[in-house]
């Protein structure tokens, strides 16, 4: 198919509009040379001239069919893509506090998400939003440390990566996080009486608190002191006093705002 759609493009001749930034970046890309082949051998064979744009969509579309990886770095452009994700990496670990003890294998994950993101961006392709609603929600630590890393990546590459895009980088992080630390996803539960507002509130700052993904569920608390907690809970909050029934996961009395010992505690807890 793709033999039969060069030669249907090369012969239509017509001009594809790129703009001068859009442009500058495909001429560095390392998917450039064979572009330029391509082009070559249509003019030996055709003895026609295709508009000098379609060398700049062949870059295009070959960056789009093509997978990145790090095992077949060579070309400049990929050489300094390199240096910048490692580069970002180090400043999410100085962002978010931590040392990543693999960081080759998160460099091999990362990379050629990065490259295919830049693409993305650079030609305004867009990608599914839906990820980045609940990443905003359910990470807002997460996410705000990775817009923290992300700032000095995007100065050098002159881009505003998309909401939708920080997401998906977020999303790579948070997975590594948990693997790096053998975590499962923690399950919290918050006792719910008659202040949802409260409740919420309460929802919001325990996600302030942790780097890691969190599961939060809701339980009525007369149904907590009757019954107790779902099998798979790892730690309670109640925003109100609250008494225990016979056995219970560990849980904590958290009035708003939460206090720096309760953070602490609180945190222990999930990350422990």
């Amino acid at each position: 198919f793709l033999q039969i759609f060069m030669k249907y493009g090369l012969c239509q001749r017509q001009p594809v509009l790129f703009s001068e930034a859009q442009c500058h970046w495909l001429q560095q890309k390392a998917e450039r040379q064979a572009a330029e082949d391509v082009i070559h051998h249509w003019r030996k064979r055709c003895h026609l001239a295709p508009p000098v744009s379609e060398t700049d969509f062949w870059t295009l579309l070959f960056s789009q069919i093509h997978t990145p990886v790090v095992d077949a770095i060579a070309h400049p452009a990929e050489q300094q893509l390199m240096a910048a994700t490692q580069q970002l990496i180090n400043d999410f670990e100085r962002c978010a506090d931590i040392t990543f003890a693999d960081r080759d294998e998160l460099l091999n994950q990362l990379y050629p998400h990065l490259a295919q993101a830049l693409d993305r961006t650079h030609f305004t392709i867009g990608i599914d939003n839906s990820v980045a609603l609940d990443v905003s929600r359910l990470y807002p630590r997460l996410l705000r440390t990775t817009q923290q890393a992300l700032q000095a990546f995007e100065q050098q590459y002159g881009i505003a990566f998309s909401p939708e895009e920080v997401s998906l980088i977020t999303v790579i992080f948070g997975a590594w996080l948990m693997q790096e630390n053998a975590l499962q996803e923690k399950q919290v539960l918050i006792l719910t009486g008659d202040d949802t507002d409260l409740e919420q509130d309460v929802e919001q700052q325990i996600r302030e608190i942790t780097l890691l993904p969190i599961n939060i569920t809701y339980q009525d608390v007369k149904q907590f002191q009757r019954d107790g907690a779902p099998r798979d809970v790892d730690i309670i909050i109640s925003p109100s006093p609250t008494s225990l029934p016979l056995f219970s996961p560990p849980l904590v009395h958290a009035e708003l705002p939460l206090t720096l010992h309760h953070q602490q505690r609180i945190r222990y807890l999930l990350e422990s």
